[in-house]
C-alpha cells in the first residue's frame, strides 16, 4: 500500500501543479530574466527569447516565450520561431506545428538576397484570464503611421534589457547566440542616427495546457515506473 500511497500524492501534487500554472491562477509573470519565461520550446542546454510587442493598444504590451536548442552553429531565428509557433506560413506554404503554441501564428515572405522576413504576427488571447479578450494581429506596412514589423536583437545574457538594435537583416540568416534576446515590435523605423528601440518588459506566455499534461504525466509515470521496479528489487531479495 506503501507505494500507491506515494503514487496519489505524486498526483495530488501534479495536479496542484497544473492549477498554479493556469492562466486564471495568477498574475501576469513580468519577465526580468530568462529564468521568468514558463512557456518553453525545444530541447538542448542553449536557451533563447522570442519577445513580441504588438503597439496595439491592449495588455499586456508584450509577451515572451523561450526556446532551447543544442546546436549552435546551425539555428536560426526562423527555426526558433517556427518551433514556437503553432502554425507558420512562408510565401504560400502553410505549415501546422503541433508541438508549438496554438494560440500564436505569423506569416513571412523570402527573399533570395534578404532571407525570411516578416508580414504578421497573430495572437489569440480569448479565454485568457486577465488578458484583453482579442485576437491580437498587426500585419504589412502601415502607411498612415509608417509601422511595420521590426526585427531586434537585444543584448546577450541572463537578464532582460529592454533597449534592443534594429537588425537589417531576414530571420532565416541569423543564428542564434545563447542567452540571446529576439524581439519584433510594430513600429517605425528608428529615427536617423538611432538603430535602437524599447521593447517593454514582456509577460511570460502562458504555456499550452497540453504541454503542462504532457509534462507533469510524464513526471507521475517516472514515479510509478520506479515503485515498480523497486518493488521487484525487494521481492527477488526476499527470495
Amino acid at each position: 500500500m506503501f507505494h500507491y500511497s506515494r503514487i496519489r500524492a505524486a498526483l495530488v501534487a501534479s495536479l496542484l501543479a497544473l492549477s498554479a500554472l493556469c492562466p486564471g491562477s495568477k498574475a501576469f509573470a513580468v519577465i526580468t530574466g530568462l529564468s521568468d519565461i514558463t512557456s518553453w520550446y525545444g530541447t538542448g542546454s542553449n536557451e533563447a527569447a522570442f519577445v513580441v510587442q504588438w503597439n496595439d493598444g491592449n495588455s499586456p504590451v508584450s509577451l515572451a516565450w523561450g526556446f532551447r536548442w543544442d546546436d549552435v552553429s546551425t539555428v536560426t531565428v526562423a527555426d526558433m520561431m517556427q518551433a514556437i509557433a503553432g502554425q507558420i506560413t512562408i510565401g504560400t506554404t502553410t505549415t501546422t506545428n503541433s508541438s508549438g503554441d496554438s494560440r500564436l501564428s505569423w506569416t513571412g515572405n523570402s527573399d533570395p538576397s534578404f532571407g525570411v522576413y516578416l508580414n504578421s504576427i497573430s495572437y489569440d488571447q480569448n479565454g485568457l484570464s486577465g488578458y484583453d479578450q482579442v485576437v491580437r494581429n498587426q500585419s504589412g506596412y502601415n502607411a498612415a503611421t509608417e509601422q511595420y514589423w521590426a526585427f531586434f536583437i537585444g543584448s546577450v545574457g541572463s537578464s532582460y534589457d529592454s533597449t534592443f538594435t534594429i537588425a537589417d537583416y531576414g530571420i532565416s540568416t541569423v543564428t542564434l547566440t545563447n542567452q540571446g534576446w529576439y524581439g519584433f515590435s510594430y513600429t517605425q523605423y528608428p529615427t536617423y542616427p538611432s538603430t535602437t528601440a524599447t521593447i517593454s518588459a514582456p509577460v511570460a506566455a502562458v504555456p499550452e495546457p497540453s504541454t503542462i499534461l504532457l509534462a507533469l504525466g510524464g513526471a507521475v509515470i517516472l514515479i510509478v515506473a520506479r515503485r515498480r521496479h523497486a518493488r521487484k528489487d525487494s521481492s527477488l531479495l526476499a527470495h
